[in-house]
């Protein structure tokens, strides 16, 4: 009988040990299966920088802090684990050491197989859970911005942010590189506001010297704002100035033409503190069947439309105007409305919906953009009309 309970005994010891052995080596192979070949790599700016590697899965294989700020808000237990669960936690640690806040600026960069604007999303939904009114920007890499980037020890991401922020400042690289992506931007809107005041002063003077000139000007023209001439074969007047003393039949030659880089250096330069959003330049006839060719810059910003007429060849600017951006008939809130009942969605089942302005020289238009149950639906809605148009759904 104790030989028979020794056996049982000894039966279960070796049952238990082939049991711990097996969920010890399963456990230790788990580790070892861990794809740790990178096919993504994010770089977040906020302040703080932060560098994620990714593998196919987009499972998180390493994350880097990049700064000292960066290294704070690393978390231990990333090894393995899916990237919107890093970077929520990451994001949380933040919030917590206060780097997040209203009108938080953070830079995203991907370089690889992961989608940006996934990513975009993601962070743009958690900005939206704190109820943190923060923008979320894809930096356009240049070689410009990788040169700077290399050469201040800069993510390439930030490098490409500052270069786009100061180039209608007299600010340099220099005056910015080592402050945070919010600091920067804080700066340049300064900076801005400053060189609008200076301009806006310079624009007084400037107005006070023409009444004086135009008072003594026997001919009643003015420099700002010249008359085309009435004939077209009349080139004798500033407004043709590269024409002057050439037959009417003298066949134009563009190599006199300043070009359109100079052109733009000009309008820039009229227009200092003035920052566009978007810009065109064209050149043409002014006078059907005449020689004399202008160019037109024209640029808006959310307050404004700038037009300038500059002379091809001498660079005078002939006249300039400016007109009040025309404000959309309908308010984000009805356009976000107008989007949800189309698709038939209830805003409250949805984890995103949003609608977003943005404008042309023509164009005045809301994109709504709602993710639902893990399908997104999109579509662009006229800011005057409320009408909509090219929707599109897709799963995520």
């Amino acid at each position: 009988m104790k030989k028979k309970v020794f056996l049982i005994s000894f039966i279960l010891v070796i049952l238990l040990s082939t049991f711990i052995c097996i969920y010890v080596f399963t456990k230790k192979d788990n580790k070892i299966k861990l794809d740790t070949t990178i096919t993504s790599s994010i770089v977040l700016d906020i302040n703080p920088s932060l560098k994620i590697e990714l593998n196919k899965e987009n499972k998180v294989i390493n994350l880097i802090g990049l700064n000292e700020d960066g290294k704070k808000v690393i978390i231990n237990d990333y090894k393995g684990k899916v990237l919107n669960e890093v970077i929520k936690s990451i994001l949380e640690k933040s919030f917590s050491l206060e780097y997040l806040k209203d009108d938080t600026t953070i830079l995203v960069s991907v370089d690889g197989t992961y989608k940006a604007d996934d990513l975009k999303t993601i962070i743009s939904e958690y900005l939206e859970s704190k109820s943190i009114k923060g923008e979320v920007i894809i930096p356009t890499i240049t070689e410009s911005s990788k040169e700077i980037a290399s050469k201040y020890n800069l993510t390439e991401s930030k490098a490409s942010y500052l270069e786009e922020i100061i180039k209608d400042t007299s600010l340099k690289i220099e005056d910015v590189k080592d402050m945070s992506v919010q600091d920067a931007k804080e700066k340049v809107q300064e900076e801005i506001k400053k060189q609008e005041e200076e301009k806006k002063q310079q624009e007084q003077n400037k107005n006070k010297n023409n009444t004086t000139n135009n008072k003594n000007n026997n001919s009643g023209s003015s420099s700002s704002s010249l008359t085309p001439p009435a004939s077209s074969r009349d080139t004798s007047g500033a407004w043709c100035t590269f024409n002057k003393n050439k037959p009417y039949n003298y066949v134009y030659d563009y190599k006199e033409l300043i070009g359109e880089a100079k052109v733009r250096e000009i309008a820039t330069n009229h227009l200092a503190g003035v920052y566009f959003k978007t810009s065109s330049l064209a050149i043409y006839d002014d006078i059907k069947g005449s020689y004399c060719k202008t160019y037109k810059f024209a640029g808006l910003n959310d307050d404004f439309k700038y037009y300038l007429t500059i002379d091809s060849v001498t660079g005078s600017i002939l006249e300039e105007s400016k007109e009040e951006m025309e404000k959309p008939s309908i308010s984000k809130d009805k356009a976000k409305e107008i989007g949800l009942t189309y698709f038939k969605l209830q805003e409250s089942e949805c984890e995103l919906v949003q609608a977003d302005l943005s404008s042309t020289f023509t164009v005045l238009k809301y994109t709504f953009i709602a993710r639902c149950n893990g399908t997104y639906y999109t579509a662009d809605i006229d800011g005057k009309t409320g009408s909509l148009s090219g929707d599109r759904t897709w799963q995520n």
